[in-house]
């Protein structure tokens, strides 16, 4: 499977099949995930600031509870990609792998930003939206540890 293909099906969310994946294409997918699950978080806060539906230190605040409330997870994420990093040594995949790693983490960093901008746009009352953001943020509803295909990747 084209990887690039792969990564912007992943940042899109659509579903990618599961077969012929690589561990080079686990290790992208899983940077991916968490870079834009964390980023989507990240930038929902700053653009609720921005609605001044909360001040800067309170996205601050708010978005350092996430990272705690989530801290195991990316821990682990952490913990499983350094190991994939070292497998892909052994293969002589070290260098594709940083190279495609930072590809996703970019793709990613920009399918978040678009969304929530996009979002924003879209939203006839900014602040009722940055309300249930903030309540489903604190409620859980983007916690890391809640995606399926991540959980199943670091099991691998």
């Amino acid at each position: 499977m084209n990887t690039r293909l792969f990564l912007l099906a992943g940042c899109l969310a659509l579903p990618v099949p599961a077969w012929g994946q690589t561990l080079l294409d686990d290790y992208a997918r899983a940077t991916a995930l968490v870079t834009y699950m964390t980023m989507y978080v990240g930038e929902s806060l700053l653009a609720c600031a921005a609605a001044k539906a909360l001040t800067d230190a309170q996205a601050d605040a708010r978005y350092r509870s996430y990272r705690e409330r989530n801290a195991a997870v990316l821990e682990r994420a952490d913990a499983w990609s350094r190991g994939a990093e070292a497998r892909l040594k052994t293969q002589g995949e070290q260098a594709a792998a940083q190279q495609l790693s930072q590809q996703a983490a970019m793709v990613a960093s920009a399918a978040a930003s678009e969304r929530i901008e996009k979002e924003m746009q879209a939203a006839p009352d900014k602040s009722a939206l940055c309300k249930a953001r903030m309540l489903a943020i604190e409620g859980g509803r983007y916690d890391i540890g809640g995606n399926a295909e991540l959980r199943e990747l670091l099991a691998r």
